[in-house]
């Protein structure tokens, strides 16, 4: 079958837009003023392309992601002009832009680098891209947010004795955290001296409630002592 696009031309030029895209083949033919119209020119091929490149979006690891370094891979769903332009933008902050090298036509790699001051909460990637027939833009459809918990643990402390005042003995405390912690946390205070004493934590139920105790005695000295703690979460934020 013959589909005729357009007759009746009468300038050197002519604008063709197909319904939708894909390759197309033109051939033309001339009339002259008796009506007689030629046979078919040889035919060439177009292609019509009027989508943007799109791309999905995967982490080497496992949402949500603490502070630290991250591989990624980016595909691409055709072929690029340029290198792709991709960003992350951490939840209600600027965007940090993850640079992209290629492993071929269609795979890109990266690294993304979280740091602890990057909000906690859902971020979002932007890519940018330009294919062959010059489409630009491009949206994000696999791997668009990514969570990240950011936040070190924090703490409440507490003693098992109500005294507004400790004498000699020993005493326990409880330290609760608002997150189980990857391993037993730090926590110290200043003596008489100005040294500082650890305090021995264990935890027998999850990591998110610790025990201990300490020791009052002549060398912790008469005036109020200040407790200091870190920890870290599971993440490995502090």
């Amino acid at each position: 079958a013959t589909l005729r696009a357009a007759s009746g031309i009468t300038t050197l030029e002519y604008a063709d837009y197909p319904p939708s895209d894909g390759i197309y083949y033109f051939g033309a033919t001339s009339v002259d003023a008796a009506g007689n119209e030629s046979t078919l020119s040889n035919i060439s091929a177009a292609v019509s392309d009027r989508t943007a490149p799109s791309a999905s979006v995967a982490l080497s690891s496992a949402a949500p992601l603490g502070a630290g370094s991250y591989g990624l891979t980016v595909t691409v769903s055709e072929t690029l002009a340029y290198a792709p332009y991709l960003t992350f933008t951490p939840y209600g902050q600027s965007p940090v832009q993850v640079y992209l090298t290629p492993d071929s036509t269609l795979l890109w790699r990266g690294t993304l680098t979280i740091t602890a001051d990057m909000a906690s909460g859902t971020g979002g990637f932007s890519f940018g891209g330009t294919d062959l027939s010059g489409n630009t833009g491009g949206p994000v459809t696999s791997g668009q947010t990514l969570a990240l918990e950011t936040d070190g643990p924090t703490a409440v402390l507490s003693l098992a004795s109500v005294k507004p005042a400790l004498k000699a003995g020993t005493y326990a405390l409880n330290l609760n955290l608002n997150k189980p912690a990857r391993e037993a946390p730090a926590l110290s205070y200043t003596i008489q001296s100005g040294s500082t004493e650890t305090v021995s934590l264990s935890s027998s139920t999850n990591a998110a409630a610790w025990t201990g105790v300490i020791n009052i005695d002549t060398t912790t000295g008469e005036s109020p002592h200040n407790f200091s703690y870190w920890a870290y979460d599971r993440l490995g934020n502090k």
